[in-house]
């Protein structure tokens, strides 16, 4: 009790994730405790550390890094913007509501490839060297077995069958939500390289014609940028969002703390010096910075 409180930990921050720990609420506390625990921490730092991840509790002489996450910055863009074609839909104002539906459409799968290049950073995977290397799918795919390992979270029973040749869940790529995903990339990819069209049609019909026809085969997006609407730009979030969700299933929770804030603040919770090597087993924490 003593080191705990040495480390200018408030009583009641002590008490109240002991009893959190004992009643098991939120799960995520006693999962944190219990990793510590099967770490070999003794459990006095055990708790030490659980209540500094609980409350983000940073001693004053501790080192630390800051990292800036700017996938956070293109993300909330992307919310923005539909809100505003949402709101050009209420008022009616078709022109704006295409405009703004336009910019969500194009800002959900650059966010998207910004956030996976942002997780293997995050989680300080060897892969993040080379990722300019790696194509986007593999990405996605491999995200699991190349960042979990450095985040803290594996047991060693799980780091041992993953240098085994153990599988970690990840996405599918016949799945119909990467397939969707695959889609609005290539929708951004489209409009990057966009071609001119011509159509010849007799003069009488001008009136008449509505222009590039067709749609998308899975979001049923049009492929005339020009007819893109609020309804457009929400399939895009959804698949956003969903794409989000998952990842964030595979990865125990790590980029739900990503998307925190677009800065987190992260150090070392051990007797390990900044300089060392961080390795599989180092407890980590990020906590948001405003």
């Amino acid at each position: 009790m003593k080191h705990i409180l040495n480390n200018n930990i408030p009583k009641r921050y002590i008490i109240a994730t002991k009893l959190l720990i004992k009643l098991g609420i939120p799960k995520r506390i006693k999962k944190y405790y219990f990793h510590h625990i099967n770490d070999g921490t003794d459990p006095e730092k055990a708790l030490l550390y659980t209540i500094q991840t609980v409350f983000s509790i940073i001693h004053p002489d501790a080192q630390v890094v800051v990292k800036h996450n700017q996938a956070y910055y293109l993300i909330k863009d992307s919310h923005f913007m539909l809100s505003l074609a949402r709101k050009a839909k209420f008022l009616r104002l078709w022109k704006l509501e295409n405009r703004f539906a336009r910019s969500a459409i194009l800002l959900y799968p650059v966010a998207l490839e910004a956030l996976i290049n942002s997780v293997y950073e995050y989680c300080e995977s060897p892969q993040a060297e080379k990722l300019s290397s790696i194509p986007l799918k593999k990405k996605w795919f491999d995200a699991p077995k190349s960042c979990l390992p450095y985040c803290g979270l594996l047991s060693e029973n799980e780091l041992n069958e993953i240098n085994n040749g153990g599988v970690l869940p990840s996405f599918e790529e016949k799945s119909e939500l990467f397939q969707s995903y695959i889609e609005l990339k290539n929708i951004r990819n489209d409009i990057v390289h966009l071609k001119a069209v011509f159509n010849q049609i007799q003069a009488k019909d001008l009136k008449r014609y509505k222009g590039i026809s067709g749609h998308y085969p899975i979001s049923g997006i049009p492929y005339s940028i020009g007819a893109w609407r609020f309804k457009d730009a929400h399939k895009a979030y959804k698949i956003s969002s969903r794409m989000i969700s998952q990842l964030d299933v595979f990865l125990r929770g790590e980029v739900s703390r990503l998307l925190r804030g677009p800065r987190l603040v992260e150090w070392m919770m051990g007797l390990c010096s900044f300089s060392q090597q961080k390795t599989a087993q180092d407890a980590k924490k990020r906590a948001p910075v405003s």
